[in-house]
Formats: structure tokens, sequence, C-alpha cells
């Protein structure tokens, strides 16, 4: 395996990462305060952003992935990360539905309750991703 194409993807990895789960996470604050204007204005302003680190963050995946060999633990992340990916394609469905209430500055329950379902999938990544680098697996 090449040495610095590993470390390439790492860095992607890592990057993308931090990109994608960054404003996923720091929108938690603005929900459970009560201050839906301000997650959506989050939202809005790092959507594409986070977007793009998910997508960097997937494809330097597959990528260390295919380099280090592809045992059960990847398998489960891929399988995992790819129950995140859909939930944000569903979650984009019901959220374009609902303009009329984001643009008046108020979330939905089912939009809230996306949000928090799509944060938990990323602790749950990132703790499997933690678990893969050091060899811990359950």
């Amino acid at each position: 395996m090449s040495q610095d194409l590993y470390l390439l993807l790492k860095i992607a990895h890592i990057l993308g990462a931090a990109l994608w789960a960054g404003p996923l996470i720091a929108v938690l604050w603005p929900i459970f305060r009560g201050a839906d204007n301000n997650a959506i204005t989050l939202l809005r302003l790092t959507g594409w952003p986070a977007t793009a680190g998910l997508l960097v963050a997937g494809l330097s995946g597959l990528g260390l992935g295919y380099l280090r060999g592809l045992d059960w633990g990847v398998i489960v992340k891929i399988v995992v990360f790819l129950v995140l990916a859909a939930s944000g394609v569903v979650g984009h469905y019901f959220v374009s539905k609902e303009r009329k209430l984001l643009r008046e500055g108020v979330m939905s329950g089912r939009t809230k309750a996306g949000l928090v379902f799509a944060i938990i999938i990323t602790v749950v990544l990132i703790i499997m991703g933690t678990l893969l680098r050091f060899g811990l697996y359950i």
C-alpha cells in the first residue's frame, strides 16, 4: 500500500468528517434551547460545506477501507454511513416540504427528530472510527 496515498486519504477523511460533524453537532445547542431561528440560520450557513465534508469523508473512507482491507468492522461502518446518508436524503425531502415554516423561523418536531437522529448516527460513526483506528473491535 502506498504510504503517501494512505496518509492523504487519512487527512482528507479527518478534515471531511470535521467539516461534516462540526456543524451538525453545533446545531444541538440552539435546538435544545428552543431557538429554532438560530438553528435554521446555522443550518443554512453550514449545509453545503457539511454536505461536501460528508462526501469527502465517505469517499476517502472507502479508499482507506480498500487500502487497509475490508474486515467486518469497516463493513459495519460503511453500512452505518449509508444509513446516515439515506436519512439525510429523506430528511432533505421532508425539510423541503416545510420551507414555509422554516422561513418563519419554526422547525417542526419531525425536522428536529431527524437532526437528532443524524447526530446520534454521527457520534456512533466517530466512536466506530476511533475503535477501528486503534484496533479495538467489539
